[in-house]
């Protein structure tokens, strides 16, 4: 088992997300929790990142091709968490988007970015969940995992998804910076 898994399992941290989903699932029923999603529409992940205690916001644009971006924003205790979804609405898919992006960022001191880098690298390493970046103009930390939709996901899977990622946000906050 890798060291970020072990860590995250032995501290409880997959269990309560993950648990917050398992109940919010049976509340719902197994007909809703089950059903697959061929596309994502906004409104969908609003829910789940409201369920897992985010207050949201909803920002939409339109590519020049006619293509539909949309970036959701939530917020809780100071934490932001953005879901970028992506490829939407193309020719020859199912109406919504086939990609989400779960990210967030960490600043960082300018006289840190040198261990910020290789932090990053590190957990890049070490780490099949996602990216870590570094951004030397911004000085800040970028976190990001793609999630695609390409034939079907659950609601239960996205918010398995948001745990998981939440849960590797908790993982690079103790273990990496």
């Amino acid at each position: 088992v890798s060291s970020w898994l072990a860590v995250a399992l032995a501290g409880g941290l997959l269990a309560a997300p993950m648990g917050a989903a398992t109940a919010q699932s049976a509340r719902m029923g197994s007909t809703e929790s089950t059903r697959v999603y061929t596309a994502l529409e906004p409104a969908l992940i609003v829910e789940v990142m409201e369920e897992a205690g985010f207050e949201t916001t909803v920002e939409a644009s339109t590519a020049q091709n006619g293509s539909r971006d949309f970036v959701i924003i939530g917020a809780q205790g100071g934490f932001v968490v953005g879901a970028n979804l992506r490829v939407c609405d193309t020719d020859d898919s199912p109406r919504g988007c086939l990609g989400i992006n779960f990210f967030t960022l960490w600043d960082v001191r300018r006289g840190q970015l040198r261990e910020a880098r290789e932090a990053s690298k590190l957990f890049n390493e070490e780490t099949l969940y996602g990216r870590l970046q570094v951004d030397d103009a911004e000085a800040s930390v970028y976190y990001s995992h793609y999630m695609i939709v390409d034939h079907g996901v659950t609601r239960d899977n996205i918010a398995a998804n948001l745990s998981l990622f939440l849960a590797m946000c908790q993982v690079i906050t103790d273990e990496y910076m």
